[in-house]
């Protein structure tokens, strides 16, 4: 409860809270995100599983087969895998701080579902091409597959505008004519390594 002795006092500390309050979001990490699932411990035996272990394999034997004896594989090795039955491509990164927040964004995405539902023609995903995040490829830190459906970006856009829309979400400095979203699916991450690691 928020007491003064005016209206306008009162008015002028909910305002002032509301400036530290969207401060302290876009100061903090991201808490929770929206995604669109691609695997599943169902799908563990199917071929997007399958695809994503071979490449898995490849990979290391690859570097494995560079490095020779002498060396580690330069660093290269399945902890920087994720597990494929977590694929999933995300749609946006939120910080949630409170169970209000919380609240909001399921009410968010409940709309943007409804009204984005159309926009989504296709009747599977597709991954094809690998890139990097990042301009340079020799400092990457995170490889993804691109996603290819039709529809999907659309409303991949649509949901993540929505998002925008609340002032739940910020458009990145690269939005342009590709979409707000990159569709990707990650599959190589020193951040899957660095969890390893920790245990």
């Amino acid at each position: 409860t928020v007491s003064g002795p005016s209206e306008e006092a009162v008015a002028t500390a909910l305002r002032r809270m509301d400036v530290l309050l969207t401060s302290a979001r876009e100061k903090a990490p991201f808490t929770h995100f929206v995604s669109l699932p691609l695997g599943s411990a169902a799908a563990a035996a199917g071929p997007l599983c399958q695809s994503v272990e071979s490449f898995k394999r490849l990979v290391v034997e690859r570097f494995d087969a560079q490095a020779g004896a002498q060396t580690p594989s330069a660093g290269v090795g399945p902890a920087l895998f994720g597990d494929p039955r977590q694929l999933h491509i995300t749609l946006v990164m939120l910080t949630l701080l409170s169970d209000s927040d919380i609240a909001r964004a399921k009410s968010v995405l409940a709309g943007a579902v409804a009204k984005a539902r159309p926009l989504l023609t296709a009747t599977g995903v597709e991954l094809r091409g690998v890139d990097v995040m990042g301009d340079d490829a020799q400092e990457a830190r995170t490889l993804f597959a691109r996603v290819h459906a039709d529809g999907l970006q659309a409303f991949a856009d649509a949901v993540f505008g929505a998002f925008v829309d609340a002032n739940m979400a910020s458009l990145p400095a690269r939005a342009g004519d590709k979409g707000a979203v990159r569709l990707h699916a990650t599959l190589m991450s020193w951040k899957f390594a660095a969890r390893e690691a920790a245990g």
